[in-house]
């Protein structure tokens, strides 16, 4: 399961986050810039649906916890964040 924002669908800019997670989440949180911060606007779907809409991000959802990554208008970033791989 994989928490997504309004705009991951559609295609639009992302950013990926990966936070440690209980067994049936994979930790994944999906936002793009529709995101307003209000955690309820958000949607819990399989990772299926994000390998249909969205083929480019499925490389991504290898990473392991801690890991984030920004990708659309031309950009790819990956990065480590210890911050997150910390939080319990």
């Amino acid at each position: 399961m994989v928490v997504i924002s309004d705009g991951v669908y559609e295609g639009l800019p992302l950013e990926g986050v990966r936070y440690p997670s209980p067994d049936h989440m994979s930790g994944w949180w999906l936002t793009t810039d529709e995101y307003n911060g209000d955690i309820s606007s958000l949607k819990t779907v399989h990772f299926t649906h994000i390998v249909k809409y969205r083929p480019e991000v499925a490389i991504y959802m290898a990473l392991p916890p801690g890991y984030r990554f920004m990708l659309g208008g031309g950009q790819e970033h990956v990065w480590f964040d210890e911050k997150v791989a910390n939080d319990k």
